[in-house]
C-alpha cells in the first residue's frame, strides 16, 4: 500500500511538473510570435480597467492604440515569468485589481493575440495572466498565481498604467 501511494505520489508530482513546463513551451511559443509584432505590420491597443478579483466586472481607465515602446514592458513582464518569486504570505484581497488588456492583430494574416493581466492596486504583485491567439492549433494558457513584481516590472506597469490615463 505505501509503495503505491509513494508510487501514486510520483506520477502526480512529474504530471504537475511536466504541465508546468508545457505551460512554460506554450508561453515562450506566443512571445515569439508576439514580438514579431510591431507598429508597422500589426494594430495594437491597451486598454486598462479597474475590474474585480475575477476580472469580470469593472470600470476602463483609459485606453490607446499603438503604444510604441509600451508593448515592450508587456513583453518584458510576461517574458520573465520564470524569474518571479510566487508569493509566498498571500496579500489581503484588496478592494479592486488592475487589469491591463493587449490586443495585438497582425495586418497580414490577421491573427490575434490578447495578453491579459491583473495587478493589484499598490502595483506590488501579479494575480493572474491569461494569454490568448485566435490561432487555432495554440491553446490559451491562464497563469492563476500570484506573483511578486521585480522594480523593473513594477516601474514598467506604472509606465503603462500613466500611458492610458493621460
Amino acid at each position: 500500500m505505501r509503495l503505491l501511494t509513494l508510487l501514486f505520489s510520483f506520477i502526480l508530482i512529474t504530471g504537475v511538473i511536466g504541465c508546468s513546463q508545457s505551460d512554460k513551451d506554450t508561453v515562450r511559443t506566443y512571445m515569439n510570435q508576439m514580438k514579431q509584432l510591431n507598429q508597422e505590420n500589426s494594430v495594437i491597443d491597451t486598454i486598462v480597467s479597474k475590474t474585480d478579483l475575477e476580472g469580470k466586472s469593472g470600470d476602463i481607465i483609459g485606453s490607446h492604440r499603438d503604444p510604441g515602446d509600451d508593448i515592450g514592458n508587456i513583453y518584458r513582464i510576461v517574458d520573465e515569468l520564470d524569474s518571479l518569486n510566487e508569493v509566498v504570505d498571500k496579500p489581503q484581497i484588496p478592494e479592486y485589481y488592475y487589469e491591463m488588456l493587449i490586443s495585438a492583430q497582425d495586418k497580414n494574416s490577421l491573427k490575434t493575440f490578447d495578453i491579459r493581466i491583473l495587478v493589484d492596486p499598490d502595483i506590488t504583485y501579479i494575480k493572474w495572466i491569461d494569454i490568448n491567439s485566435s490561432d487555432k492549433k495554440m491553446e490559451g494558457i491562464q497563469i492563476n498565481k500570484d506573483y511578486e513584481l521585480s522594480e523593473n516590472l513594477k516601474t514598467d506597469i506604472k509606465q503603462i498604467l500613466n500611458s492610458v490615463s493621460d
